[in-house]
């Protein structure tokens, strides 16, 4: 359906709603990786973080998140039962970076299920007032 009016409109509301119902029902008939790319690639990131949720692909939705700015989601994301440990310590860095006082107390919370000695990549490499962390000068 070609939808005229823009993404507050009724008409792209309801498409959206189609759409998101039809990737629900028939997910598990779809290639993952092609329909990824399909929506990456034509910039409907949210219904790629939609579908990525619906398949269980926690990389892909807590990159997403982290890279559209969206911190907060990706540390409620990570928190998740579901979502291996592993994950944190490749997001870390990039969420320190955008909002560190959340990135610490997510760590506290989860305290036992995390390896502080694997999360210190991620301090190291955030920008410092004093110039010494992440190796400047």
């Amino acid at each position: 359906a070609n939808v005229k009016h823009g993404k507050t409109s009724q008409e792209y509301q309801d498409a959206l709603g189609y759409f998101r119902q039809f990737l629900k029902t028939f997910s598990k008939f779809l290639d993952e990786s092609t329909t990824s790319w399909l929506l990456s690639s034509y910039g409907h990131i949210d219904e790629l973080i939609h579908y990525a949720s619906m398949i269980g692909d926690h990389d892909t939705v807590v990159q997403n998140l982290i890279q559209r700015d969206r911190a907060e989601e990706a540390i409620s994301w990570l928190r998740k039962p579901s979502v291996p440990s592993n994950l944190w310590y490749k997001a870390s860095p990039k969420l320190f970076l955008l909002e560190p006082h959340a990135t610490v107390d997510a760590w506290i919370i989860a305290d036992k299920m995390l390896d502080p000695t694997k999360l210190l990549p991620s301090l190291l490499k955030s920008p410092s007032g004093n110039g010494r962390a992440g190796g400047g000068g």
